[in-house]
């Protein structure tokens, strides 16, 4: 089973040492604002890698990813569900300043979204299955063309 392989709260927390529960690492740095120098975060990723999970830095191409998004939506791949009023609520609000740039406020969901389909998408994998047995039928003909049963 999946969560059997997964490393648990302990297993994280021990490998990071009691880090205090700061500000600077609360949640993964957005790499707009500068992923590769926030050192603060970096200790707290290594130490969730070392624990057995497998990270990846996020894609940040903004208009690419809204791009992707849409191109998903508008072919029936990606849907949202009716459930998800505080999805629905960023959507709204989503818009672009005069210079035609996407304003970034009230957008952490859209851009989780936009993250997971930019850099989540070629990891969503399925396991295998493994083929259902297929049964062969044989008959069996006698001497006289006719079936078995049929005699």
């Amino acid at each position: 089973m999946l969560a059997d392989k997964l490393p648990s709260r302990e297993m994280i927390l021990a490998e990071l040492e009691y880090a205090p529960r700061t500000r600077s690492n609360r949640s993964t740095p957005r790499p707009a604002r500068g992923a590769g120098n926030c050192t603060g975060r970096q200790p707290v990723a290594r130490a969730i890698q070392n624990a057995g999970l497998d990270l990846e830095p996020a894609a940040n191409a903004v208009e690419a990813g809204i791009f992707a998004c849409e191109q998903l939506f508008s072919g029936g791949m990606l849907k949202a569900f009716t459930s998800l009023s505080n999805w629905y609520s960023e959507f709204r609000m989503y818009r672009r300043d005069q210079d035609g740039r996407v304003v970034k406020e009230f957008d952490h969901l859209l851009d989780a979204m936009r993250y997971l389909i930019l850099s989540g998408r070629d990891r969503m994998t399925t396991r295998p299955q493994k083929p259902e047995p297929q049964i062969v039928y044989y008959t069996v003909r006698g001497r006289d063309g006719l079936d078995w049963m049929a005699r």
